[in-house]
């Protein structure tokens, strides 16, 4: 009986060795795959957008220069932040910026949305609605460097 114990027992460590290098050369594999896709991302990010922009620019850095509208002001709320003392809530702001007028394209096509970052939410407010006046953009011509991403706002409601 003791016998059987003890290769029963032999039989479990084996396994579950064989299993934890199994697991381990998953993890080597799957490290490998995400390396390729950081190169991936880095050499889209380094591949500079042109206007006007294409769905092939996503992921891609430009830099475009013009002036912000003062309205309207679009901001997401409901929007989590990770920091060192945990997920914080707000908004997240956008600002249409008209391009400057060596853009090409007619009046309509030379307004781009622009992501300007988060805030956190005024607790003292009654209600949680933005102060738009405290996010007022930066008057006069700017140059702005970011990421080509998708606008997530397609969908989504605004004030202002």
């Amino acid at each position: 009986m003791r016998k059987i114990g003890l290769f029963v027992a032999i039989l479990l460590f084996v396994g579950a060795e064989v299993a934890l290098v199994k697991l381990a050369l998953w993890q080597h594999s799957r490290a490998g795959e995400k390396e390729v896709l950081r190169a991936e991302i880095l050499a889209t990010q380094q591949t500079a957008a042109t206007w006007p922009l294409d769905t092939q620019d996503v992921g891609r850095a430009i830099t475009l220069n013009g002036v912000f509208l003062p309205e309207p002001i679009y901001m997401l709320e409901h929007q989590p932040k990770q920091s060192g003392a945990g997920t914080r809530t707000g908004w997240r702001v956008f600002s249409a910026l008209h391009l400057a007028d060596d853009a090409p394209e007619p009046e309509a096509q030379r307004i781009i949305w622009v992501d300007r970052g988060w805030t956190e939410y005024d607790r003292g407010q009654a209600r949680l609605t933005p102060d738009f006046a405290k996010y007022a953009p930066t008057v006069g011509e700017v140059l702005v460097q970011g990421i080509v991403k998708e606008f997530p706002l397609r969908q989504q409601k605004s004030w202002g």
